[in-house]
């Protein structure tokens, strides 16, 4: 008599649990968003028939050239099991947790186009090229149907990138040569216009800090304004999900942005020290010469500090 591949009782028990759970996360899916829903069964169905038929063909194979033994392959079974439902966890994390390559380069670009100081017009540019790769990895998932959500996007995304703008221009001008350059730093009139600069940039930086702390409240001032209907269920759970976007960034933005009020805080210290200390410095062939040390020893923490929070903002 031919012996027969067959998964013991424990490989079929372990089978039927993996089955069942996908089934079961399958269905709870489909509950809470319940577009496409034939396209997302056919997915379903086709899963629970990869688990089954991919892990048995591999461990009939190694039971073949293990010499056909009884329980031969169902270890195999077993493993090839675990690593297709630990494979599949990961990928969903990844995919949760990652944006994709071309919204990271198109941000990378416009993080670099803002701190090498690049012309306006070269950063709005990159501003929206950031902005349609934003709004395009989102549409696909939006349906015809869908085109209250549609608006809802593309008003929510303007609203931000609007507000960040005029915060970045303002940044912009800090980062200008002329700011903190010793050579000009001889007269009131030049003191005053670079105090000026850096105190509109704080007030900015805060204000900018505030819009984004109190993004939900204005946005449902925005949807209210614009008519947007909320009452259909992909509207609630959209909103609900960014709602809850928001509310897991908020934390790292108000990190990153006190970051950056501290940065304007630091140079316009500095400012103000050598405009008390003006007698008592100069600067000759590009070099500061400073005829006290304490105030030396002041000066020297001063750039220290504004230098150490350009290092913690690059990070970001």
């Amino acid at each position: 008599m031919k012996a027969k591949f067959k998964l013991t009782k424990s490989s079929k028990i372990y089978l039927w649990i993996i089955l069942f759970l996908l089934t079961l996360i399958g269905l709870l899916a489909l509950s809470i968003d319940t577009n496409n829903i034939a396209y997302k069964l056919g997915n379903i169905i086709g899963r629970i028939l990869s688990y089954f038929i991919v892990p048995y063909a591999i461990a009939w194979f190694v039971w073949i050239i293990t010499g056909k033994k009884e329980n031969g392959g169902n270890l195999m079974f077993k493993l090839i099991l675990t690593l297709m439902i630990l494979t599949s966890f990961s990928n969903s994390i990844n995919r949760e947790n990652n944006y994709p390559e071309s919204i990271e380069v198109s941000n990378s670009k416009l993080k670099k186009s803002i701190l090498n100081g690049e012309s306006d017009k070269s950063i709005d540019s990159n501003f929206d090229d950031y902005q349609k790769e934003l709004f395009l990895s989102i549409t696909p998932k939006l349906r015809e149907e869908n085109k209250e959500a549609l608006k809802f996007v593309k008003l929510y995304m303007e609203g931000q990138f609007k507000a960040k703008k005029i915060w970045v221009k303002s940044f912009k001008s800090i980062l200008d040569s002329r700011v903190l350059d010793y050579s000009l730093l001889n007269n009131p009139k030049e003191y005053s216009y670079q105090k000026s600069i850096i105190k509109k940039y704080i007030k900015d930086s805060k204000i900018y800090k505030d819009k984004v702390l109190t993004t939900r409240n204005e946005l449902k001032m925005m949807l209210n304004e614009n008519n947007v209907n909320l009452n259909t269920k992909f509207m609630k759970d959209l909103v609900k999900s960014l709602d809850q976007a928001e509310l897991k960034k908020r934390v790292k933005r108000e990190k990153v942005l006190n970051e950056y009020i501290k940065y304007g805080n630091a140079l316009f210290n500095l400012l103000e020290f050598l405009e008390k200390n003006q007698k008592d410095w100069s600067y000759e062939n590009d070099e500061l010469i400073i005829n006290n040390d304490k105030l030396s020893k002041r000066h020297n923490f001063l750039t220290s500090l504004v230098s150490d929070i350009e290092l913690e903002i690059k990070k970001y």
